[in-house]
Parts: C-alpha cells; structure tokens; sequence
C-alpha cells in the first residue's frame, strides 16, 4: 500500500494536466479575440470587397451613370427620322409605271422638313418576302418590315383599281409605333396620268406644305375663277329674268291707269267708284310689283358683274392688298351701282381707266 501511493498520484496528476490542456486548446480554437484596430481593419476589407463585387457587376450590366450621364442616355433622341419610300408593287400598274410613280414621290416629298430620304430598296426588298397585298394594312407586319429595313417610317403609294377607274392610297406609317401615322386616298382617277399627277398634291395635303412658314409674307390666295364666273353669269342672267319681269309689270300697271284714264269724261268716270277704285288698286299693285323687280335687277346685275371681274384674273390668285403693286394700282376698273327714284329705277356704271 505505502508503495502504490506515489504511483497513483502520479496518474492523478496525469488526468489533471490533461483536462487542463483541452479546455484551453478548445477554447482558443472557439473564441477568437481581436483588437480594435484588427477587427476595423477586417470589416473595412470586407466592405470594400463587397462594392468592388458590386461595382463589377453593375458595370457589365451597363447599369451605372452617373446623374447627367442617365438622363443624356436615357433622353437621346435620333437627330431625324428616315422615312423610306416605296411604291408598292401591284396588278394595277407595269414595272415602268411603279418606277415612275416612286420618281413622282420622292420629288414630292423633298421639301417635307426634318426627315432624311431613303431609298425604299431595303423595304421593298423585306415587302416582297411577305405577302405584299395583306402586309401593307398590318401594322406589325409593316413594322417588321421597317425593322428589317432599317427605317423609322415608311411612305408608301398604292394604286388600286375600283371598276374602271383608279385610286391612289398614300399611307405615313410609323415603325416603331407600329402606327398608320396619316393616310389619304384619292378617287375616281381615269388614267395612270392622272395618278402620277395627284401624288403632289396628296403629299402637300398631308404633310401641310401649302401652309405658309411662320414669319414668311403671305402668299397669293388662291381663288375658283371658274366658280366665280358661274356665279357671274347665273345673277346676270337672274337680272335680266327680273328687269323683264319689271317691264311687264310696269307695261300692265300703265295700261290699267290709261283704261282707267279714259273711262273719264266732262270730269267724271263713266264707270262706278267701286270698280273704279278696284283697278286704280290694281295699277298701283302692278306698279309697286314692277320697281321690287327693278331694284332686285339692278342688285343681280351688279353682283354678277362682280363676280365676273374677280374671276376674270388670268393667273386665277387674289394678291393681298398690302402686295398690290403699282401696275395693279392703276389697272382699269369699273363699278355698276343701282338706282332708285320716285319715276323709276335704274342702274349706274362708273368706268376708272
């Protein structure tokens, strides 16, 4: 017994530095303590590691700009959009018509302000891939079209034929829209001539160039000489119905007051005072009928000639008065003007030479 006390304290002392060693070894390896300035220094790192992750993906994205730069690329827009013409073929026109209708387009559309002209070859060319007939009423067929094209509107001439006569369609077609922006039609055309020649005029009508620029001098106005004439003929023809309505009326209403004259004699009517009075109020009725006919001659007859000296301007344009010019200024002139009095009615012409 007194032998084997030093060799289990010895294992005694063993066991004890061994669980001293582990706690301590585990404990280290659990809890891991650092300074202030390390542990700043290790979350600073994490931080910048973290944005320059951030900043890496964003800009392979194209996702970054700064204040400026976002609104510039966001609102860039095209300097001006290309239109491309096209004349669409069809079964109402040859190759040599088509050709020279396009020719007609492209030369109207040169003074429409802010486009850039293009030839259309792209657009014909993505047209004939597709059915032409239903592709150009679609708008997302159109609009593939335009992308394939390369264009960001399209101008497009139709001919169609309607019985025996023609019509001409014009459409202004926006690609990225996919939009029929404007479209007129023009109608009851007899030949192909008569196609080609409305093509201005529809395009002018379109796109507003008869309107004058903003600052510019007003132009001529144009006027219907034709219409004018018409309507100088028909109030001349007017007055006279109305000048010989006057002369009958006025031939009857003197003859009741000579009948009735004559029916007087030694200073007393030979008829009775009622019937005298019925045909005194006859004539004077007849009488008062013949100057209403006379005035409304004498009006007829100087608003047709007016009428006829307006339409009668061999350029068929009213200047304004402000751009008269001196030869104008001193041209002839004349002015037919009504008169009534208490013996009759009748007309006056003054002549300025």
């Amino acid at each position: 017994m007194i032998r084997a006390l030093p060799s289990i304290r010895a294992c005694r002392w063993i066991v004890c530095l061994v669980f001293l060693a582990v706690p301590s070894t585990v404990s280290a390896q659990d809890t891991m303590t650092f300074g202030e300035e390390e542990a700043e220094n290790v979350q600073k790192e994490k931080d910048d590691s973290s944005q320059q992750e951030n900043n890496q993906n964003q800009n392979e994205e194209g996702m970054t700009f700064e204040e400026g730069e976002a609104s510039e690329s966001s609102s860039t827009p095209s300097s001006t959009p290309t239109v491309g013409l096209v004349a669409v073929p069809g079964d109402a026109m040859s190759s040599t018509q088509r050709a020279n209708l396009r020719e007609k387009l492209v030369s109207a559309m040169q003074p429409v302000p802010e486009i850039d002209l293009d030839s259309g070859q792209a657009v014909l060319e993505a047209l004939r891939k597709r059915n032409v007939p239903s592709c150009v009423t679609e708008p997302l067929c159109l609009g593939s079209v335009g992308g394939e094209a390369d264009v960001d509107r399209i101008v497009m001439a139709r001919v169609n034929q309607k019985d025996e006569e023609l019509q001409l369609d014009i459409d202004y077609f926006n690609v990225s829209d996919r939009l029929f922006v404007r479209y007129k039609s023009v109608q009851n055309l007899g030949s192909f001539d008569d196609v080609v020649g409305a093509v201005e005029p529809t395009i002018k009508e379109m796109f507003d160039l008869d309107q004058p620029q903003q600052g510019s001098e007003p132009g001529p106005r144009p006027r219907s000489s034709k219409a004018l004439k018409i309507v100088g003929f028909s109030s001349i023809a007017l007055s006279a119905g109305a000048l010989t309505a006057g002369i009958l009326f006025g031939v009857r209403a003197n003859t009741l007051e000579q009948d009735l004259k004559g029916r007087k004699s030694d200073g007393a009517y030979n008829v009775t005072q009622v019937a005298a009075q019925q045909q005194l109020n006859q004539s004077q009725n007849k009488a008062g009928l013949a100057t209403g006919f006379y005035i409304a001659s004498g009006v007829l007859a100087a608003a047709g000639g007016t009428f006829l000296f307006l339409g009668s301007g061999p350029s068929g344009t009213e200047q304004p008065p402000a751009d008269q010019t001196t030869a104008e200024l001193n041209s002839p002139s004349w002015q037919v003007t009504p008169t009534a009095g208490r013996d009759g009615v009748g007309v006056r012409a003054q002549f300025q030479f």
